[in-house]
């Protein structure tokens, strides 16, 4: 492997206030972040978007790292762009068309919270402001059921793990995801069943029967003991539950899901979207058939992926190979020792070196690993 691999970042949001969301726990603190640009500057990082990395010649002396940032949340521009620009960064940011709204998320809740997804207006200052660089994150970011089974009834407590349930029953919620996300958390029956899930694009969507949520919400109220209820509800037949979409319905929204988002976005954007990231790393062979017939030149790996390295895939790409790219991602999920600062600093540090296979910081996060 070549001494210096490129490692492309990924970030979801910089916000002040994580506990306002469901999806805070992907937040990192503007402290936190700037942390992290700190120490890549200080390790000689150039800090670029994925547009720069594809237009550029690949130099083996010069490192550099992309930062890219997941779902389009509206406190990328809001809190991280002026982080950023402190750093000379630049950054792409990995939408979904489907979830932007014709008007700007007002001043009430962009001064409070900061929360909730960029409008076209807003990606197109994003892209004007030359600090990012707007790709695809796919038409949307939902999941799906994908069985019959049953694996646990929803009850408002566990609104942050089953927030998605309120984007599947009511499809508009993705557009209004502000601070104030913790609403929605009523508007979900209590004793939905939570069938077994994934992301859309892993598989063939399992559409329940209206008859049969309206039968589990019956049994809902009558059984006390929950893992009772599941034992009750999965001894029913499946054909009973739902059916399974088509494989020929699968492949049509695969081309909603990929084809469409890179359409609405270069209309929108009036630029060419060559880059895709798959909400959640859901995605196998065939929709990566259909993301190359589309016209991309590459995607996102997970982060938890990784093969060969980036230089090697470059090379490839610039071959005309289409091909996916591998990523890295900070934790938060460590000791806070120090400062919020402090330890972010040193945790990516660590991370970084040994993205790079430092022996060394490969042994120290195997630790971090342990205690975290």
């Amino acid at each position: 492997m070549n001494q210096f691999d490129i490692p492309i970042v990924m970030y979801h949001s910089i916000n002040k206030h994580p506990q306002k969301n469901p999806l805070g726990y992907l937040s990192f603190y503007p402290e936190e972040f700037e942390a992290h640009l700190k120490m890549l500057k200080k390790l000689g990082y150039e800090l670029i978007n994925m547009s720069d990395l594809l237009e550029m010649e690949i130099d083996y002396n010069k490192k550099i790292a992309v930062i890219t940032f997941d779902d389009g949340f509206v406190d990328n521009l809001l809190i991280a762009r002026e982080i950023m620009e402190k750093y000379n960064a630049r950054g792409t940011i990995f939408v979904n068309p489907e979830y932007a709204f014709d008007s700007k998320v007002s001043d009430v809740i962009k001064s409070k919270y900061g929360w909730g997804y960029m409008n076209f207006d807003e990606m197109r200052e994003a892209e004007y402001s030359k600090v990012f660089d707007i790709q695809a994150h796919a038409m949307t970011h939902e999941f799906i059921f994908t069985s019959g089974k049953i694996i646990d009834i929803y009850t408002e407590d566990k609104f942050d793990k089953y927030y998605w349930l309120a984007w599947m029953l009511y499809p508009d919620t993705p557009k209004r995801w502000d601070g104030d996300a913790y609403k929605y958390a009523k508007l979900i029956p209590e004793g939905f069943p939570i069938f077994e899930y994934n992301r859309r694009l892993s598989c063939q969507k399992f559409i329940p029967n209206d008859e049969f949520i309206k039968h589990a919400l019956d049994k809902y109220e009558k059984v006390k003991d929950k893992q009772e209820l599941i034992s009750i509800l999965n001894d029913d037949e499946d054909e009973g539950k739902g059916e399974l979409e088509t494989h020929e319905r699968y492949i049509e929204e695969i081309k909603v899901q990929v084809m469409d988002c890179k359409n609405v976005l270069e209309d929108e954007l009036n630029k060419n979207i060559e880059v895709i990231c798959f909400p959640g790393g859901g995605y196998n062979d065939l929709v990566l058939q259909i993301t190359n017939d589309a016209g991309y030149r590459c995607y996102m790996r997970s982060s938890q992926l990784r093969e060969d390295n980036n230089i090697n895939h470059l090379k490839k790409m610039k071959q005309g190979k289409f091909v996916g790219l591998n990523r890295i991602s900070f934790t938060r999920n460590y000791p806070k020792v120090y400062s919020k600062a402090a330890s972010a600093y040193w945790v990516g540090k660590i991370s970084m070196k040994s993205f790079q296979n430092n022996n060394v910081y490969t042994s120290v996060k195997k630790i971090l690993r342990k205690i975290r």
